[in-house]
């Protein structure tokens, strides 16, 4: 029995795949967890996507005691899981039920209306979701909390909003709340992150971002008094880490920030800290690839790899100068081939994403991106591509143009996980230019190219020969508008029917979930 029941849901719809498909704990959770485990509270983390004991755990720790239970979600499939959660919540408990995370924050209003939602926590939540469980304690009205969303009758209120928190002020974090076994030796450590470490958890040192992508939550509406960058300091930082690795055995760190190397000056002082101290672990972040090139040079890369740096996450989202424009990217593919050129002078993998089918973007655009993507693969072999059907972000201004091209804005909860076709089985969306949606999966090709050219398989010689070989056929091919040969039509549309995919993740969903189960046994 618990205070309170924090839950992760799935990220994928059930019969994609059961279980797996995250390495790392869920440490959202933990965040929102420490202040009220400091102020003492009892906490139930249940994570979905993980644990196979799941609902039997969450039914155990469900009592007339509980005051509220939370669920986090991203706007797609988290949220349909999360209905589903929240519904078996109702048939055994009377207490709240309390929505969090992204998607809630960008839309509030139409999560609150849902019938399994009683409040929302919108932005950040570590103070607000404290106060809030204490005035579900204490009986106290909900319009003394602020920073929260709530219905009363058929009007929709929101509180004042809160401040900025302060993530030096942030208590110990208390990941003995979630089973780590269940999470150590997940092939995507080593596959996505270049991890050797059997166990690795995600931290947020810093919050918001001096950019405004349009495609970015930064950018939405909701998160505008939220955006300033701040971030935790080196010293608090480095005490995390220690105490997570000396208390836990974590050996490996993927931070989670919008933008880590928002201060130059952190960065320095973070490496400075992990020599002094003699810390070893290793560690992954996201960056900007005008970072690299305006405040860092091959010296300070490698000695962020020295510091244990493996994997850099980086959005690049298209090839063509004139997308990027259209996005406010601040960007250009002079930079991203020059900051690539760099990195590829170190160990370290870059993993590069793309955002497939943007409001505007023309065949001529695709063809662009498709070749900065094979021109990065030739310069630097170890570089990771990842290209993604576009999907828009609730109150971002590409969310509006999308709008502005024919998409629907949905007007209940359960209507977003349709808007998340990620994988293209319903075909191109309603905003997207149909010559460049063909473009796009005339490419596919090289997809399959980037894939099996994972950079952590840490290529030898015969690969980064194949690899070489094969982004220059990719180049012969864009340049000479060679696209899809009939045999690779037929590949790719096998490939992308429903059945196939589902089948492919079930698979996935079910090897992951026997190896979770051996953890479990043991």
């Amino acid at each position: 029995m618990a205070d309170v029941i924090l839950i992760r849901p799935r990220f994928v719809k059930p019969e994609e795949a059961s279980l797996g498909n995250e390495p790392r704990p869920p440490s959202g959770l933990i965040y929102l967890a420490a202040p009220l485990v400091a102020a003492g509270f009892e906490v139930l983390i249940v994570d979905q996507i993980m644990d196979p004991q799941w609902e039997a755990k969450l039914l155990k720790g469900l009592s007339d005691r509980t005051l509220c239970v939370g669920i986090t979600a991203l706007t797609g499939p988290m949220i349909s899981n999360g209905i589903d959660i929240a519904r078996l919540v109702r048939q055994r408990a009377a207490c709240p039920i309390v929505w969090g995370g992204v998607h809630a924050t960008l839309d509030p209003d139409t999560t609150v209306r849902s019938e399994q939602v009683d409040i929302v926590v919108s932005g950040e939540g570590e103070e607000t979701f404290l106060q809030l469980v204490q005035a579900l304690r204490d009986g106290a009205p909900l319009g003394s909390v602020a920073g929260i969303v709530y219905q009363e009758g058929q009007e929709v209120r929101r509180t004042r909003p809160r401040a900025v928190y302060d993530l030096d002020r942030l208590p110990r974090l208390p990941f003995e709340l979630v089973e780590l076994r269940l999470y150590r030796g997940h092939p995507g450590l080593r596959s996505f992150f270049n991890f050797d470490t059997d166990l690795a958890v995600a931290l947020e040192t810093s919050r918001g971002c001096t950019h405004r992508c349009t495609y970015c939550v930064m950018a939405s509406r909701e998160h505008r008094s939220q955006a300033r960058w701040r971030g935790m300091s080196a010293q608090k930082v480095a005490d995390v880490v220690e105490q997570l690795s000396r208390d836990h055995g974590v050996g490996g760190f993927a931070f989670g920030d919008g933008n880590f190397f928002g201060d130059r000056q952190r960065v320095l002082q973070l490496a400075d800290e992990i020599e002094r101290r003699q810390l070893r672990f290793e560690w992954a972040a996201d960056v900007r690839m005008d970072t690299i090139v305006k405040q860092m040079d091959v010296p300070l890369l490698r000695r962020l790899e020295r510091a244990g740096l493996r994997c850099l996450v980086i959005g690049i989202e298209s090839g063509s100068d004139r997308v990027l424009r259209s996005i406010r990217k601040g960007e250009t593919r002079d930079v991203y081939l020059q900051a690539n050129r760099m990195l590829a002078q170190t160990g370290i993998i870059p993993r590069y994403g793309y955002l497939q089918g943007l409001p505007g973007e023309t065949a001529a655009d695709v063809a662009q991106t498709y070749e900065l993507a094979a021109q990065m693969m030739r310069d630097n072999p170890r570089s990771g591509h990842g290209l993604n059907k576009v999907i828009p972000t609730p109150g971002t201004p590409l969310f509006d143009e999308c709008t502005k091209r024919g998409l629907r804005r949905p007007t209940r909860l359960d209507e977003w996980p349709e808007l998340c076709d990620t994988n293209w089985r319903n075909g191109p969306a309603i905003w997207m230019d149909r010559e460049a949606a063909r473009r796009i999966q005339d490419l596919f090709f090289f997809n399959l190219i980037a894939v099996w050219g994972n950079p952590a398989l840490r290529p030898g010689r015969l690969q980064r020969l194949v690899l070489g070989s094969a982004s220059a056929l990719v180049l012969f091919r864009v340049h000479r508008s060679i696209y899809a040969l009939p045999v690779e039509r037929l590949f790719s549309s096998l490939l992308m029917r429903e059945p196939v995919m589902r089948r492919a993740r079930a698979l996935v969903g079910r090897l992951e979930a026997r190896r979770i189960r051996r953890l479990g046994e043991g």
